[in-house]
């Protein structure tokens, strides 16, 4: 029969040090999780801003050019009213006669 030796036990039991290790590890991920959390707020609202105001100058801008076009299509068209009203009358040409083929 073999004997055995006595097992000494240390100060710590290793399953206690290792789950020591885990809770502290979970603690950290946790504030970590929280951290990068309240980060993606920030960043989303401060992008959902930004697009916000990026819409809003785009828009203004779209609508000043559309304005800017619409003005511009009634200044062509009162020209074209106003030179039709000055353009003298046109004389109507007599047809020309026809010409006769010759005779080969």
């Amino acid at each position: 029969m073999t004997t055995r030796k006595p097992v000494t036990i240390p100060a710590i039991p290793a399953d206690e040090a290792f789950a020591n290790r885990i809770v502290s590890d979970r603690d950290a991920a946790v504030v970590e999780e929280t951290r990068l959390r309240e980060e993606l707020l920030t960043r989303e609202s401060y992008y959902d801003r930004e697009m916000t105001r990026l819409i809003a100058e785009r828009d203004a801008e779209v609508n000043s050019l559309g304005l800017q076009i619409v003005q511009q299509g009634r200044i062509i068209g009162a020209a074209d009213r106003a030179l039709e009203h000055l353009a003298l009358p046109k004389v109507q040409e007599e047809p020309a006669p026809p010409v006769a083929m010759a005779a080969e």
